[in-house]
């Protein structure tokens, strides 16, 4: 197991998905407020991984006080798929291999200038819940392992070679929002739109820039949809980073759909890296990001799959 992979082991201490949250008014530490396939989610739970970062400033409003509740437990809610995903898909982890990662974790914080105990306390984790982070990591390890074959890794770096080369692009969008799950008809009256004014675009009767600034949606209306610079990956919605960098400079998109709408995207700008990469010499990096990715893509399956239900207090 490479250590940098730790991250994926705060799924199993909830306290390290926390955010911070302000002090709250006392309430039953045995009242439900999530129920996760059966398996149920406390106020105490929740209050506990509230306080682990630290009260919010106090000029923070009810509004958004709320809003930050929701988001920790929402993050309780995903470890607990995670950890029910792992016991179910998981391997058994046998306690000389876990003893021996354990040691060479506890090196690695030695060696960071603090002990597990300082790093307990920084995370918001007791020492047992170190332990079995350390055994879902292993898990995530092996199931990871037996899905990402070295193919696919190479694979996902020649489909991937702007990314690696450091190559980005500048673009710019027009958008109209739609809600995913929106009617039939309210989505093809947008797409009807925005193909209109790509007709005119592409035609010359239309800079993109001015029509971004008389029909977009979104907060870069105002700078003519100008979303700056962007590498391929890890910034961007797939979708849009997708196609952008599949466009010439200039180059303007068709349709595109995000779970924030549909759009029209024009690259302005290429900038190439400073170097092309290698692959022999960064194969370990691709891997990580294919492993990444494949846990963002089992957690969403996950959720949509999951008996949820939320029960947070008004």
């Amino acid at each position: 197991m490479r250590l940098h992979i730790w991250a994926l082991a705060a799924l199993g201490g909830a306290a390290a998905l926390a955010a911070a949250s302000p002090a709250r008014a006392q309430a039953d530490p045995m009242a439900v407020v999530a129920t996760v396939n059966g398996r149920t989610i406390t106020q105490g739970e929740l209050d506990a991984a509230m306080k682990a970062h630290g009260p919010l400033p106090l000029e923070v409003s009810a509004d958004n006080k709320k809003h930050w509740q929701f988001n920790v437990l929402c993050g309780l809610v995903d470890g607990l798929l995670w950890e029910q995903y792992l016991q179910k898909n998981g391997p058994r982890i046998e306690p000389a291999e876990l003893d021996k990662h354990m040691a060479e974790f506890e090196e690695a914080v030695k060696r960071a200038g603090k002990t597990m105990q300082d790093y307990c306390k920084d995370t918001g984790q007791t020492a047992e819940g170190v332990r079995s982070g350390m055994v879902c990591t292993l898990q995530w390890d092996a199931i990871a392992a037996g899905k990402i074959s070295d193919a696919d890794v190479k694979r996902y770096y020649e489909e991937n070679k702007d990314y690696f080369d450091e190559v980005l692009v500048r673009a710019s969008v027009i958008v109209l929002k739609v809600p995913r799950n929106a009617p039939p008809a309210e989505k093809q009256a947008a797409r009807d739109n925005l193909l209109a004014i790509r007709a005119h675009i592409v035609a010359g009767k239309l800079d993109f820039a001015k029509a971004a600034r008389s029909y977009s949606q979104d907060q870069t209306a105002a700078e003519g949809g100008d979303l700056g610079e962007f590498p391929r990956k890890m910034v961007m919605p797939e979708p849009i980073a997708k196609a952008a960098f599949a466009l010439p400079v200039n180059g303007v998109s068709d349709v595109v759909e995000t779970d924030y709408g549909l759009q029209l995207i024009k690259v302005t700008e290429r900038k190439p890296g400073e170097r092309p990469s290698d692959f022999e010499k960064m194969k370990d990096q691709v891997r990580d990001i294919c492993t990444a990715e494949l846990q963002l893509a089992i957690m969403q399956q996950l959720r949509e799959s999951a008996d949820l239900k939320f029960s947070l207090p008004k």
